[in-house]
């Protein structure tokens, strides 16, 4: 018996893992920016025309900025139709297909963050202590894995979303009978109506 979770309804696993998401994509998101803000300081670092050490800092800036506007829409949004789809208990729909691909999307998105954060690692260590000192890898190694970590969580939650999609549907019923029902569509596949 795992913290009592055994006999919890769909709509509350649905909900604590949407929540638990949340949590650590507001952690991520925090880091990065505060990283971010770190990082750009080094502009003031590099001699006028080093454009090359100017790009990678725009590079590293930009694909946190970009994964943090991401996590931003993709929060908002799947919180919208979450609450509207276990409210109305309206079936999956495409709305809610939409949020599922979106976590699987976003977790590409951060799990491109975190190698792409990982890769600029050894050009921030050769840079040397009086500008890049060794807190300073620790941190930005820590936010890399944190990263990979939040892309994993966006993958648990498709994954959740897809198995208790039954959160989202009126009780005891099938996913595909709502579609029949709406359509007129019998459970052999051809129309249920009687020609007379």
């Amino acid at each position: 018996m795992w913290i009592g979770c055994y006999d919890w309804s769909a709509r509350k696993i649905l909900w604590v893992a949407w929540t638990w998401n949340a949590l650590v994509q507001t952690i991520w998101g925090l880091l990065a920016v505060v990283q971010g803000q770190k990082i750009s300081k080094l502009y003031d670092t590099f001699e006028e025309n080093d454009r090359t050490s100017a790009n990678l800092v725009t590079g590293i800036v930009a694909t946190c900025a970009w994964a943090v506007v991401l996590i931003g829409l993709f929060l908002i949004f799947s919180l919208v139709v979450l609450l509207r789809k276990t409210i109305a208990k309206t079936g999956a729909g495409f709305s809610y297909g939409l949020i599922v691909g979106s976590a699987i999307h976003m977790f590409f998105v951060l799990g491109e963050a975190g190698v792409s954060l990982y890769s600029h690692e050894r050009w921030l260590n050769d840079l040397g202590d009086a500008v890049w000192t060794g807190k300073d890898n620790e941190m930005f190694a820590a936010v890399a894995g944190f990263g990979l970590f939040a892309a994993c969580c966006f993958l648990v939650l498709a994954i959740l979303m897809i198995v208790y999609m039954s959160a989202v549907m009126e009780d005891k019923k099938e996913p595909l009978s709502s579609f029949r029902d709406r359509y007129g569509l019998g459970p052999s596949g051809g129309s249920s109506s009687q020609a007379v």
